[in-house]
């Protein structure tokens, strides 16, 4: 009897990322390098090794990718925190900030801009990417699209190594992770607003599908997911998360 099975629909690349792996590696670069891969081949299967990845920035997921670990021995750990004034006015339209100490960034971080109104109230934020340290000028990946302009010693905007480990570009779309742990090493971070970061970030983005993902000690959320449609957790757990569990916020379905 002939096998007789069609060969009309696409197969899906699996790519093992990690110590032993086929993209060697134990930080967020050997992941994102991973995940881009797969992208230019219209998704897959990122299988991540056992052990503790590095995360100085955030793993930004694609459509159509699966992100599979191996269970609570798959640890996406965030890095310490450390947050800086900045000492120059930033326009919108500038691809640079420049700050009191530049000596917590590196090239290829996370980055996030925060800025306060007079009250001192938390008014603008920005997530980027560093792609250069001049001096005491960080060069950013994009435009703010916000100005930051130092004020009072209360409300002077800040430069800070947060982020989400996992996120995404708003309008990604299809995508599953699964059996991974997101550690947020609460101890050397400081706090921020679900609605900017979490162990995990979503805004925008819709068909995800959590199994037996962890989320823990992140200074903030452990789940949080803005204006998003059919967003599905199975088995999943938020553990001593500073605070929301899961935050499914306005307009997510």
């Amino acid at each position: 009897m002939s096998d007789n099975r069609t060969r009309a629909r696409p197969s899906r690349l699996t790519l093992t990322v990690g110590p032993g792996g086929e993209l060697a590696g134990d930080d967020d670069r050997a992941l994102q390098a991973g995940a881009d891969y797969l992208a230019r081949l219209g998704g897959g299967v990122l299988q991540i090794l056992p052990g503790t990845y590095q995360m100085r920035n955030s793993l930004f997921l694609h459509d159509h990718l699966t992100v599979r670990g191996t269970g609570l021995d798959t640890i996406l750990r965030k890095s310490p925190g450390v947050s800086t004034p900045l000492t120059h006015e930033t326009d919108w339209y500038e691809y640079g900030v420049t700050v009191e100490d530049p000596s917590p960034f590196t090239i290829g971080g996370g980055i996030m801009l925060r800025g306060y109104s007079e009250s001192g109230a938390l008014q603008d934020v920005v997530r980027d990417t560093v792609i250069a340290i001049e001096g005491c000028e960080l060069r950013l990946n994009r435009r703010p699209e916000k100005n930051f302009w130092p004020g009072t010693t209360d409300t002077a905007p800040t430069a800070a190594t947060l982020f989400p480990i996992l996120t995404a570009a708003e309008g990604v779309c299809d995508v599953v992770v699964e059996d991974l742990v997101l550690d947020g090493n609460q101890e050397q971070n400081e706090e921020i607003n679900g609605n900017y970061a979490g162990a995990l970030f979503l805004q925008q983005c819709h068909r995800f599908t959590f199994r037996r993902v962890v989320a823990r000690d992140y200074h903030g959320d452990g789940f949080s997911f803005q204006i998003c449609d059919d967003v599905h957790f199975e088995n999943c757990q938020s553990l001593n998360n500073a605070n929301l569990g899961f935050h499914p916020g306005s307009g997510s379905q």
